[in-house]
C-alpha cells in the first residue's frame, strides 16, 4: 500500500520485524542470525552519533530562542518516544514543561495538549500524523517534518495545522533528509508526485520548498 493510502502508520516497525522472525525462525540459518545481529548492532550505534537528530534540534533551538513555537511531525510512535528522550535534555535551558507529545495513544489529552501549547511555557509539540488532522495549531509558526511521507496530501495536512486563517506569522517549514537510499528513494516519489499533480493542475504550491544541502 501507498503510505497516503493508510490512515495512520504508527504501528511499530520493530513489532512487525520480531512477528516475521518467529515465524520464519525454523528457516534461518546461523548466517541469517548474525545478519540480524550486526543490524541490530548498527541500529544501536546510530543512536550516539545521529546527525538527522542533531540537525532538527539546532532548528528547533534557534526557534525557540527567538520565541516561536514549533512542531515536529514524525511517521512513527517509537521515533517520537526518541526524540522526545532527546528533548528531554534541554529541559534544563528551556524550563520544565517546554514540550509536549501527541500520538494515537493520547487521543483523549488532544484539547489537554492544545491548550498546554497555547500557554506560554509549551512551546513545542511533537506529534505523529493523528495531529495533522483536525486541530488548528496557528499558534505555531515553524513546522518540521523527521521523515517525509510518501504522500504529498500527508505533508499539506501537516502544514495546514499552522498555515491556516488566523495565522499572525510567516510560516518555517522544514523536511529532513539523509543522503541514504531509502531517503532519496521517498524524496524522488514526492517530487514525482508534485511534478506528476502540477501536470494535472498546472500550477500546485512548492510543498517540499527549495532543496539546501547542509555540510
Amino acid at each position: 500500500l501507498d503510505y497516503g493510502e493508510v490512515e495512520e502508520v504508527e504501528k511499530d516497525l520493530d513489532e512487525i520485524v520480531e512477528n516475521l522472525v518467529k515465524r520464519c525462525s525454523n528457516i534461518l540459518d546461523r548466517a541469517d542470525e548474525e545478519t540480524i545481529k550486526t543490524l541490530i548492532e548498527l541500529a544501536n550505534e546510530i543512536k550516539t552519533n545521529d546527525s538527522k537528530l542533531e540537525a532538527v534540534v539546532a532548528i528547533v533551538d534557534k526557534y525557540l530562542e527567538e520565541g516561536k513555537k514549533v512542531i515536529i511531525f514524525t511517521e512513527y510512535r517509537d521515533t517520537l518516544e526518541y526524540l522526545k528522550l532527546r528533548f528531554k535534555e534541554l529541559t534544563s535551558k528551556y524550563g520544565k514543561g517546554f514540550f509536549e507529545t501527541i500520538s494515537g495513544e493520547d487521543k483523549e489529552r488532544f484539547e489537554e495538549v492544545k491548550e498546554k501549547f497555547e500557554g506560554e511555557t509549551c512551546n513545542l509539540l511533537i506529534a505523529t500524523d493523528v495531529a495533522s488532522e483536525g486541530l488548528n495549531l496557528q499558534v505555531a509558526s515553524v513546522v518540521i517534518n523527521y521523515e517525509a511521507p510518501w504522500s504529498p496530501v500527508k505533508l499539506e495536512q501537516r502544514m495546514g495545522r499552522v498555515w491556516r486563517l488566523g495565522q499572525k506569522e510567516d510560516v518555517s517549514i522544514y523536511t529532513t533528509f539523509m543522503g541514504t537510499p531509502a531517503d532519496i528513494d521517498i524524496m524522488k516519489n514526492l517530487y514525482g508526485k508534485l511534478l506528476a499533480m502540477k501536470d494535472a493542475l498546472d500550477e500546485v504550491r512548492p510543498l517540499l520548498g527549495k532543496r539546501v544541502q547542509i555540510a
